[in-house]
Parts: C-alpha cells; structure tokens; sequence
C-alpha cells in the first residue's frame, strides 16, 4: 500500500531532522571544517546523495542548525507572556539559560568553535546580531518593568553576565560551579534584591 502524502512528509520531516541532529554532534565534536558531508551521512545512516536531496551544501545544513536557535527566541517570547511579574520573567530568563546550556551543550560547543575560526567570523557575528535583535528588545523592557534606572544597560549586564557563565562553563565543565552560579542570580535578581537596589 503506497504512503500518503502526510506519511512522505513525516519522513521528509524526521530524516531532515535528523541530518540536522547528526551534524550538530559532529560539527561540535570534529569542528565545522574538518566535517565532511559523508561524515553526516555515514553517522545518520544513510547515502550522501540522500543528504543533497535535503541541503544543497553543508553551509546550508549549518544555516538550518541556527534556524533552530532562532526557533528557541520565539518560545522564550511566548513562554513569558505567561508572567505578569517581571523579577517572574527574570527568573525564566535565568533558568532557561542554565537549563538550556545543560542539555544543548554541543550548540554552544558549535558557536564557540564558529566564533574562534578566522574564516567563520562573519558569521558568528551574524547570529549574535540576529538573536540580539529577538531578545534584546524584550530583556530592555522587562527591566524597565522592574523599575531599573538603566534599563538598557542592565539588560546587557544580564545578557553578557549570562554568556560569560555559559563560556567559563564551557571551558572549565569539570571545576565551574554552574549550580552555584544560578542560585547567586537568581538570589541577585530576586524581586527582594531588585527593589532594595532601585531604591538606593
């Protein structure tokens, strides 16, 4: 009995997914460059021509990784509207990343190895420009909500404080103390601490 076409398009779906998974693994592990198209493939289990059929290139297969990351912003965006309080949003924005860090290691493995190669640098700088332009926005008026003076600059302070944990976690897995340092943001960044700072 042939497929119908839901069923091709759940294959289509799962296989495409899965080059993508596979290519995450080894883009983070091996690096982007020393990452051969037949590496994918032969990981996935499946013909290197099959792969084409899906991306016309490994650019294109690294171009759908990120889209993934952009897929994330707009559930976070969705995800705090269910928070009427801001030091709640804050407290999501927290969690989220520590969470997020934990379980999706090889994404930040991939975009820290992107951003220390010469030849890949443009593009780094364009995913960070692009997930800025998502988040930014919704972090400067969270705090404002919160009653920062500077909202701005306490949104970046959050931001960078954020990717500095993630990068000396990266680093230093073994020795960092990533659980200590989510209690002592989300202690700093309490409803209680925020409104004792806003009014000095």
């Amino acid at each position: 009995m042939p497929r119908t076409k839901e069923q091709n398009e759940q294959i289509r779906a799962k296989t495409k997914q899965l080059i993508i998974d596979k290519a995450l693994e080894l883009f983070s592990e091996k690096g982007f460059a020393a990452t051969t198209v037949e590496d994918i493939a032969k990981s996935a289990g499946i013909s290197k021509g099959l792969i084409y059929n899906y991306f016309e290139s490994k650019e294109a297969i690294l171009d759908a990784l990120w889209s993934e990351v952009y897929k994330i912003a707009e559930v976070i965006d969705s995800e705090l509207k269910k928070f009427k309080s801001p030091y709640d949003k804050i407290k999501y924005f927290i969690n989220f990343t520590f969470d997020f860090l934990v379980k999706n290691e090889s994404f930040w493995k991939l975009y820290v190895s992107i951003a220390m190669q010469p030849n890949m640098l443009k593009k780094a700088e364009r995913i960070t420009i692009e997930i800025s332009k998502k988040m930014m926005p919704k972090a400067f008026e969270i705090f404002k909500e919160a009653g920062f003076k500077n909202p701005t600059e306490e949104a970046y302070f959050f931001s960078t404080s954020l990717d500095g944990i993630a990068l000396n976690y990266f680093f230093d897995k073994k020795n960092f103390p990533l659980e200590e340092m989510r209690k002592f943001l989300l202690d700093y960044y309490s409803e209680k601490s925020i409104r004792k700072r806003n009014r000095n």
